[in-house]
């Protein structure tokens, strides 16, 4: 889905993926989620995730790993309307793994184990009752 971007003087902008727009959305009231790094260089840090779009890679993004093996815009976060949480990889390199099975696009699990580069993170979904 496509969010059209404001017209500029003389012509129309280009439109802006919707998952840009999640970017800026908080998380649903009630849910709390979080990235634990249990392996790698960055291992024992945690990211508490506040917005229901978050990147994950090296550099300009929300989550800034020093994994080498990570490409810069690696995988995307998104929480869809207080309902589930998705974990997309972003055309990475190296490719994005959940409970060791390669994905490109997945629903996850409290507790799932998420392998980037050489890094390892758990989640953990807490979701309204």
């Amino acid at each position: 889905m496509l969010i059209p971007a404001p017209s500029v003087a003389g012509g129309l902008a280009a439109p802006e993926p919707a998952g840009d727009e999640l970017a800026r959305v908080p998380l649903p009231d009630g849910w709390e989620v979080s990235l634990d790094i249990i392996d790698g260089p960055d291992a024992g840090s945690s990211f508490p995730i506040t917005r229901s779009r978050v990147l994950i890679g090296r550099g300009q993004v929300e989550i800034s790993l020093a994994d080498q093996k990570i490409s810069r815009r690696h995988a995307s976060l998104e929480v869809y309307g207080g309902t589930c949480v998705l974990l997309k990889d972003l055309g990475s390199t190296n490719g994005t793994f959940v409970n060791d099975q390669r994905v490109t696009t997945t629903e996850l699990q409290d507790g799932d184990e998420i392998r980037v580069g050489t890094t390892r993170l758990t989640i953990t979904i807490a979701a309204p009752p």
